[in-house]
């Protein structure tokens, strides 16, 4: 039943798919334990703020780059830091490619960006204007078949978070007895699904997952549209169904980290009491989180050690 739900309360937390970055896990390659060991604890810190850590960030992408490719939501983060630290000569450089390469777009900036009012309206200006158009007009050149799939991908976010809120202002309408908060939840999973339609329709036309390396920066990623999918039993099934093939040829070519299995094990394991990847022990998981103290089985072992090869996961 694609309402059956984690939690009837409360959404689970967001915050998961960066925690996740932070516990030792067993479903990693080289790759995800770089960034998680020397990128995140600089980019996703305070540590950021200090010249010498950037500097140290800035070094780390660029080794990252040489084994696998442009980091293009790497370099898309980096930016603000760029600025802060006054690095216009990267800063530029970095957003230049970005826009000409990778489909940046002006109009799927927020306009909280510390850089948003130098760019539109300050010292940089003149500079961004005439790269913009310039830039922006090649990438559309080659890329002019996707504008509609990225308008639609770049809503999601918001679209989520309006139908997130609305739930659950109205799960906690007092007075709600039980049949009456099922019968939001099903709604709600209908809604999460069809929020996500965008991405499946990617997926089924081009046989891709739609992500910042392998088809355009998404400027507002998808990511916790899926995790409440994930939160809903016949909705993680029903999505993942469709979506494992392509986050494993994606995975296979660096294309992202290993988040997404270790998230999709964790409500895996609250829905079923097991796991598929095998991210975790049990003391990894947060206590209330937990079904019991027990070792947290794997669902396929043979199945998940061909993976294992496959991903040139580590143990």
């Amino acid at each position: 039943m694609s309402g059956q739900f984690i939690n009837s309360e409360k959404l689970i937390l967001f915050v998961f798919v960066f925690w996740f970055y932070f516990i030792g896990c067993f479903a990693q390659n080289a790759r995800d334990i770089f960034i998680k060991d020397s990128i995140y604890p600089i980019l996703n810190t305070e540590a950021i703020k200090n010249k010498a850590e950037y500097l140290k960030l800035k070094e780390g992408i660029v080794k990252l780059e040489k084994q696998y490719g442009y980091e293009t939501n790497l370099k898309k983060r980096i930016l603000e830091a760029a600025y802060v630290h006054n690095d216009i000569t990267y800063f530029k450089a970095e957003l230049t490619l970005l826009v000409k390469d990778h489909g940046f777009d002006v109009a799927y900036m927020s306009g909280d960006e510390n850089y948003y009012s130098a760019i539109m309206k300050g010292a940089l200006t003149k500079w961004f204007k005439e790269m913009y158009l310039k830039s922006h007009s090649e990438w559309l050149n080659n890329n002019f078949d996707k504008q509609i799939e990225l308008r639609k991908l770049n809503a999601i976010h918001e679209k989520d978070q309006f139908v997130t809120s609305f739930a659950m202002n109205v799960l906690n309408v007092p007075g709600l007895d039980t049949a009456q908060k099922d019968a939001v939840k099903e709604h709600l999973a209908e809604y999460h699904y069809k929020t996500l339609l965008p991405v499946l329709d990617v997926v089924k036309t081009r046989n891709l997952l739609p992500n910042d390396k392998n088809f355009a920066v998404l400027q507002n990623n998808y990511d916790t549209a899926l995790i409440h999918n994930l939160q809903f039993k016949g909705n993680m099934d029903r999505v993942w169904e469709i979506l494992f093939p392509v986050y494993k040829n994606a995975y296979m070519a660096y294309d992202i980290t290993n988040v997404m299995f270790q998230n999709y094990d964790f409500y895996h394991y609250q829905h079923y009491g097991t796991q598929v990847f095998d991210s975790y022990t049990i003391d990894q998981i947060p206590e209330q989180s937990r079904k019991g103290n027990k070792a947290i089985p794997v669902e396929d072992a043979v199945w998940l050690g061909k993976l294992k090869k496959e991903f040139k996961w580590t143990e």
